[in-house]
């Protein structure tokens, strides 16, 4: 009962415990993507930001090699007040220091991870988030691979390693926890 209690908490979203990390939603990934999984990862990210600042949840974001990668994509910085993203080479983002200084001021331990490539960065960080104790949770239509054989893969071998997997819509709805607050009225129009 114990272990069924432990492992049933875990997929339960803390405000207080979440946060966010965007990595690598950058021009040079994102147009690597099919036209429809491009449209989906700037509606979906959008939508996770958007619950975030009415939530107050912190969100890092990440670019991989911006020089050769291009930044972050604009539908992105436009609406992140006070936008930066820590530039980084390594896959994981945890292996990067100027990344793991900013992620330990934060103290929290479930780690939202959106962006870009599934089987890639997002696949080694929430690999290291598991190794390191942290419970990472899998924003399925908001991450993306060049192909669907590479996100499937990964998403299944993460699930498999102990990551929660989960959507947009299933993250937006365990924020809310209830219908008719003022967060509602302005995510409910934004997930139809």
């Amino acid at each position: 009962m114990i272990k069924y209690m432990v492992c049933y908490k875990r997929f339960f979203l803390d405000i207080d415990k979440l946060l966010v990390v965007s990595i690598d939603i950058q021009e040079g990934l994102l147009k690597a993507m099919p036209l429809e999984i491009q449209n989906l990862i700037i509606r979906n990210s959008k939508i996770i930001l958007k619950a975030c600042e009415l939530f107050k949840i912190p969100v890092i974001f990440t670019e991989q090699y911006p020089k050769g990668l291009g930044q972050t994509i604009p539908q992105i910085k436009k609406i992140v007040d006070n936008f930066s993203a820590i530039e980084k080479i390594s896959f994981s983002c945890l292996k990067e220091e100027n990344f793991v200084k900013k992620f330990n001021q934060y103290k929290r331990n479930q780690i939202l991870l959106i962006g870009i490539e599934t089987h890639v960065c997002i696949m080694q960080t929430a690999l290291d988030l598991i190794k390191r104790g942290y419970y990472p949770y899998i924003v399925a239509d908001c991450v993306a691979s060049r192909t669907k054989e590479n996100w499937r893969i990964a998403l299944d071998q993460l699930k498999e390693a102990g990551a929660i997997i989960t959507t947009t819509e299933i993250v937006v709805f365990e924020l809310l926890k209830k219908a008719g607050t003022r967060e509602f009225k302005i995510l409910s129009p934004l997930i139809k």
